[in-house]
């Protein structure tokens, strides 16, 4: 027989009492810590933090919403959770050897992660199309939405959850993005939205017209791949169009017409209406009469028929030949024309902007041309001749011949030999008569009859060739006479047209025609004599010239006329000074110069002469004497002067003598002689012109000179002194000396001088002169020395400088690859030295006055400069230590002020002052860093920082109130705020009272109060109401009334339970129910 132990577990109010409550203990201690808050979807990371070891187990619950929901094992993968709030999650910590068991609970906030969609009313709309905006994500309160349209839309931005009404102004393609959060969790989603070009409508006309004329439109607009849709307004024929320039629409009433034009994009089927209005005005109407066909010179009188009154204007065109030829009068009187024929007139009658025309015409019979020729101007006692020149045939002709014609008139078409007999202008009329029309034209033409001239003249009588003859008119004579004279062969000049011309000369001889011709222009007379010209004889010589002072000049005739005679003048200091003989010889002047000699040669029988004239030249002897420089040296330069004739006709020859250089010369002044042997030397001097000369001889004595030359201890070093040492003669001479640039002395005049000091380097010439005390006598050398430069040891740098800052130096002085650089940069500097030109980044673990010292050499010649620097130490400061305070607390930063300290504290927005050493801060973030720099008197500065925790609001959250069953426990409270202190009050049935979610074993019901605090801020408090229920007293048996029953296998016992309202069996297996 079996025994079966029977085990009654009951329910209250849906409490399941376990017979076995979990053992705690101190060997473990449950918590752990969160990536919380988080947003939906994003995972949560959870690590243990409580006290536990190997021989534990981890069970976690991650609360709802939450996947996974659970976790076991210490290490839970990511969890996320799809709906947001507080979750309470436990960890549950259990010792497997002692069986101990820690439970701990944190409630963490997961927020909603917002879900974005949207959709629009179209993705490929028009420029300034407008779309609206749907929202399918997220929605309701608590959610804020932005949207952002793109480029060109207006309105570019939106916070509406649904927008409507967005255009773009531009086309392409446009990126719309919406971005919804609740302050929390945030996302955005795009949209591309496709934009096309709107066409570009515009367009222009010809208007403002008028009624019943041709209006034309031209599209300014899109024009390819475009359809165009016209409405010209009423009364247009025609009344719409699809061309794209349409034109020759009429309208047939005025007023304001609405035209529109819309065009469409044949691809995209975007349009864009465009609408303007045209003015079309009213046309007149227009009708004329005339006062009918009349001759050509007769008026004409024009009348408008029909449109009249103000507001109208009038445009007249008469026609070819009319005078006017236009008119702007409503009715034209007195219109006359030039040519003959049927005249088209027009009449334009025009309002302020409209017009209209009609045409009509009349004819204008041709009146004959009267006009003639004649054979006029004639002079007195010629017949004239006349030609009519105009109309013929069908016409008759009557003619005056005016004042003293004979006959005086005539009916002839062409009338001659008529004859006048007085000069003048003489009138004559022809008119000519249509015999049809009875037309008539008259033409009057003034001919002349001109005067004819008497023609006589005298001259001044037959001459010489080249004589001067006058010539005198003794005929007409006055204002309306022309002259032209012909003087023959030989005059000149040939001709004249001076009514009296004088001065006529011939250069031939024999008979000479003169002819004279005077004319009015008209009529002319011409008369001529013969006159006769005389030959001259020719008149010229030679001599021997030029010549010299008192020597005889010969003088020879070299002409051949026969039957002369002849007359010289010798001119001035002659002798003779004149003669009659035809080769005169032995002429002697007395005085040099030019001499003007004439000569005259007369014929005897006609009296006539011919005179020569030449210059001749006579010429001076030359003195000859000069002066030199006295005595000189040897190689020292003569100069030699001529004190004799000079003059440009002159030359000059020098024989300097022995050794001379040059030996001659034929320069009238010679420089620069010199010669190479002392001595007596003889110099010869000669001046000559052409033909005479004189000659002069004088010495010179030439000394000897000393020799000069020395030695020295250059090269050397520019500030280092210079030894010169006399090498040359040394008795009866003294010494200068000169030692170029920049030296100190700059001359001397000791034999040896010593410590000469150049300043600048460089090549210096340095010369000795020594001069003989006797003969004064000087011999010069010159010798280059070399002076080396000494470099120019100088620096700046960038100091001075704050703690360990780096220092810069610059080398001021001698520069260049010649050079080498030795730096020592003093005590605590790193690096020490350096062999750089212009060292960078020295800096100093100490701060004080530093001594540098920069030395520059070439290898020859060196030099050095010290100077001090200043390094200054950085201030201390100290903005405080990082500290925490409570919520909405405000603390003092920083340390009291130092003595020429400046301060400035950032970020400035939440301090009293950011200027001073100990602002006051009050944080609103919750950790907040600030940063003090400290400036000292010196420029240096130092930066500290103090980080700022600002501590929450503490949250009292004692949980919901609970019912419970007497004896049972209860967690209440909720999950641990980081930082944040719990104590529960009474102490009483608290598992733990410092824990934010303690389990309570209440033995009646109970109050619980919690209070919560960060250390050293407010405490909140909070209460949860703990109902306690009693146990109810259950007694479970069956009809024997005993605890442990035995029955045979198959057999059936009726168990019985009293004291309860509900009841629950277990296990179930072999109960009925």
């Amino acid at each position: 027989m079996k025994k079966l132990k029977l085990i009654l577990l009951l329910s209250l109010f849906g409490v399941v009492a376990f017979a076995q409550a979990p053992h705690y203990c101190d060997s473990v201690q449950a918590d752990f810590t969160s990536t919380a808050p988080e947003c939906t979807g994003n995972s949560v990371t959870f690590v243990n933090s409580g006290y536990s070891h190997f021989n534990c187990t981890y069970e976690w619950d991650f609360g709802a919403s939450s996947s996974p929901a659970s976790h076991i094992g210490e290490f839970p993968p990511g969890v996320t959770y799809t709906l947001g709030g507080v979750k309470e999650v436990t960890i549950t910590v259990t010792d497997v050897v002692t069986g101990c068991v820690s439970y701990k609970t944190h409630g963490i906030m997961i927020y909603e992660n917002p879900t974005v969609s949207f959709n629009s009313t179209s993705l490929t709309p028009c420029e300034y199309e407008t779309v609206d905006f749907t929202n399918t994500g997220s929605t309701g309160a608590g959610w804020t939405y932005t949207w952002d349209f793109g480029e060109g839309a207006i309105p570019s931005v939106s916070s509406a959850e649904n927008p409507s009404g967005v255009y773009w102004t531009t086309s392409g393609s446009k990126t719309v993005t919406l971005n919804i959060t609740n302050g929390n969790c945030t996302e955005s989603t795009n949209l591309v939205i496709n934009v096309n070009e709107a066409p570009v409508v515009d367009f222009t006309t010809n208007t403002p017209s008028c009624t019943g004329y041709d209006v034309d439109f031209t599209n300014l607009g899109s024009s390819a791949g475009h359809t165009f849709s016209w409405d010209f307004g009423t009364d247009a024929t025609p009344l719409t169009s699809t061309s794209e320039n349409p034109s020759g629409v009429v309208y047939s009433s005025s007023g304001s017409k609405h035209v529109s034009l819309t065009i469409t994009n044949s691809i995209t089927s975007c349009s864009t209406v465009y609408t303007d209005d045209i003015l079309i005005r009213e046309t007149p109407t227009v009708s004329i009469s005339s006062s009918g066909d009349d001759c050509l010179g007769s008026s004409y009188d024009f009348t408008n028929t029909v449109s009249t009154g103000a507001g109208l204007s009038y445009s007249w065109d008469f026609g070819e030949g009319a005078n006017p030829q236009i008119s702007a009068a409503e009715n034209p009187t007195g219109v006359e024309y030039t040519t003959s024929g049927v005249k088209n007139i027009s009449l334009t009658i025009s309002s302020v902007y409209c017009s209209n025309s009609t045409v009509d015409n009349v004819e204008v019979y041709a009146t004959p041309v009267s006009d003639f020729s004649s054979t006029a101007p004639v002079c007195t006692g010629l017949n004239v001749d006349f030609v009519n020149t105009g109309s013929t045939g069908g016409h008759t002709y009557a003619w005056d011949f005016g004042a003293d014609a004979t006959p005086s008139t005539s009916t002839d078409e062409n009338p001659v030999d008529i004859a006048y007999s007085a000069p003048c202008t003489k009138t004559v009329t022809l008119i000519t008569t249509d015999i049809l029309t009875g037309c008539t034209d008259q033409i009057s033409q003034n001919i002349t009859i001109n005067t004819t001239p008497t023609v006589s003249f005298t001259y001044s009588g037959d001459d010489c060739v080249d004589a001067e003859i006058d010539f005198t008119n003794t005929g007409s004579t006055g204002g309306d006479w022309t002259y032209e004279w012909d003087f023959g062969e030989g005059a000149t000049p040939g001709s004249s047209t001076a009514e009296n011309p004088i001065g006529i000369s011939y250069y031939t001889s024999g008979t000479k025609d003169v002819l004279l011709t005077i004319s009015n222009g008209s009529c002319s007379n011409s008369s001529s004599q013969t006159i006769t010209i005389y030959d001259t004889p020719e008149s010229d010589f030679a001599n021997t010239s030029p010549q010299c002072i008192n020597l005889g000049v010969d003088f020879t005739n070299t002409c051949t006329s026969t039957d002369v005679t002849f007359a010289w003048d010798f001119g001035a200091d002659a002798t003779p000074a004149t003669s009659t003989d035809e080769n005169p010889m032995g002429v002697i002047y007395t005085t040099a110069g030019n001499k003007v000699v004439e000569l005259v040669t007369t014929n005897t029988i006609t009296g006539c002469s011919d005179m020569s004239t030449t210059t001749i030249n006579i010429q001076e002897t030359p003195v000859a004497s000069f002066t030199h420089t006295d005595s000189l040296c040897l190689s020292a330069t003569y100069s030699f002067t001529n004190t004799g004739s000079t003059g440009t006709n002159l030359y000059y020859t020098w024989d300097f003598g022995e050794d001379a250089i040059p030996p001659t010369a034929n320069a009238e002044n010679t420089t620069g002689v010199y010669y190479t042997t002392s001595g007596w030397k003889y110099v010869s001097f000669t001046i000559g012109n052409s033909n005479c000369s004189n000659t002069i001889i004088d010495s010179v004595y030439v000394y000897d000179t000393p020799d000069a030359d020395f030695a020295s201890t250059a090269p050397e070093c520019s500030g280092l002194p210079v030894n010169f040492t006399n090498t040359g003669d040394d008795v009866n001479v003294t010494y200068e000396w000169d030692f170029g640039a920049n030296a100190s002395p700059a001359t001397s005049t000791d034999e040896d001088p010593q410590n000469v000091v150049y300043d600048m380097h460089g090549t210096k010439e340095v010369q000795l002169v020594i001069t003989h005390g006797i003969t004064s006598c000087t011999d010069t050398v010159t010798h280059t020395i070399t002076i080396n430069e000494t470099p120019t040891a100088s620096f700046s740098s960038t100091a001075p400088v704050c703690g360990d800052e780096g220092v810069d130096f610059s080398n001021t002085g001698s520069s260049g690859s010649n050079w080498t650089y030795s730096w020592d940069f003093g005590e605590n500097s790193q690096p020490s030295s350096s062999s750089a030109e212009n060292p960078t980044t020295v800096t100093y673990t100490q701060g004080g006055s530093k001594s540098i010292t920069l030395n520059i050499t070439n290898g020859v010649c060196s030099n050095s400069h010290t100077e001090s620097i200043e390094v200054f130490e950085f201030p201390e400061i100290n903005a405080g230590n990082d500290t925490t305070i409570c919520a909405d607390a405000s603390l003092l930063l920083g340390s009291p002020e130092e003595v020429g300290f400046t301060y400035l504290w950032f970020p400035s927005s939440t301090l009293d002052f950011d200027t001073v050493a100990q602002p006051l801060a009050s944080p609103e973030a919750q950790i907040s860093n600030y940063i003090l720099v400290v400036t000292d008197a010196a420029g240096c500065m130092s930066q500290d920082t103090i980080i700022v925790t600002m501590l929450p609001s503490a949250i009292a959250n004692a949980g919901p109130d609970y019912d419970i069953c007497s004896g049972d426990s209860i967690q209440i409270g909720t999950g641990l705020l980081e930082g944040q202190m719990y104590f529960w009050s009474p102490v009483e049935g608290v598992g733990d009272t410092l824990a934010p979610n303690p389990y309570v074993t209440p033995a009646q019901t109970t109050v619980y109060t919690l209070n919560t605090y960060y250390p050293g801020c407010d405490t909140l408090t909070d209460q949860v109401f703990v109902n306690v229920h009693q146990m109810p007293d259950v007694h479970a048996t069956s009809f024997v009334d005993q605890d442990t029953i035995e029955i045979a296998e198959g057999e059936q016992i009726e168990l019985i339970v009293t004291g309860a309202i509900q009841y629950e069996w277990s296990p179930a297996e072999s109960l009925s129910n």
